[in-house]
């Protein structure tokens, strides 16, 4: 993903990475 607005646990450990941690 670019960078989704609201995204799952799996993804966010993945954009994590160039984008900002939602928790």
């Amino acid at each position: 993903p670019l960078a989704p607005t609201h995204l799952t646990i799996g993804d966010t450990r993945e954009i994590h990475s160039f984008t900002i941690p939602q928790g």
